[in-house]
């Protein structure tokens, strides 16, 4: 029954994107245009994942295990590449995270923090937001020392459209814990990730 339901939803996305093209003045009846509207209707639900499942329950398998440590030091992982949405425009949102963690008693595999970057922009999510996102889920969830994020981003909705600006850049940062109040760690972390 499910997968007939989802049938029917997704026939009728295509038939809806359909119209709106046609509404547009598209001759979809030309080659180019052949299954256009089946492809959007899966660009929109591979781009938009997240916003079709139950995100908390996919953090909390992300840090499920996690393994006991002694080290104290900071840990960065950069550049981690994502892919967003604007909710503005639906256009997309394109750059890298550069992420510092300062663990508490345990760490989890390196691995889940790209997964988690991709879980999170897998949705229409301003950047401001999406960066707090990511440093709360990990401090929350990890409970460690203190997190950093800063994200770098070109936003279509500037390079394409509107006041046409390509190779504008957006940066955005976002710190909890000890990043707070520990200036040489926030300086530390900058240094490292060096001129990005």
């Amino acid at each position: 029954f499910v997968c007939y339901l989802e049938s029917v939803i997704m026939n009728e996305t295509v038939y809806l994107l359909q119209k709106l093209l046609e509404t547009y003045g598209f001759d979809l009846s030309d080659p180019d245009f052949k299954r256009t509207p089946e492809r959007m209707d899966k660009m929109f639900r591979e781009v938009c994942s997240s916003h079709f499942i139950n995100v908390d329950e996919q953090i909390d398998k992300l840090f499920e295990v996690q393994f006991p440590t002694t080290y104290e030091g900071l840990v960065i992982v950069e550049p981690i590449p994502f892919v967003a949405i604007c909710p503005h425009h639906f256009l997309s949102v394109f750059g890298n995270v550069y992420l510092g963690v300062v663990s508490g008693d345990s760490v989890v595999g390196l691995s889940k923090y790209p997964r988690l970057v991709k879980l999170l922009a897998s949705k229409p999510v301003k950047q401001e937001d999406f960066t707090q996102n990511l440093v709360n889920t990990i401090y929350d969830r990890l409970e460690c020392k203190g997190v950093m994020a800063v994200v770098k981003a070109t936003h279509t909705c500037m390079t394409i459209r509107g006041v046409k600006a390509p190779g504008v850049i957006t940066t955005t940062s976002s710190v909890k814990g000890i990043f707070d109040t520990d200036l040489s760690l926030k300086a530390e972390f900058m240094s490292l990730i060096g001129d990005v």
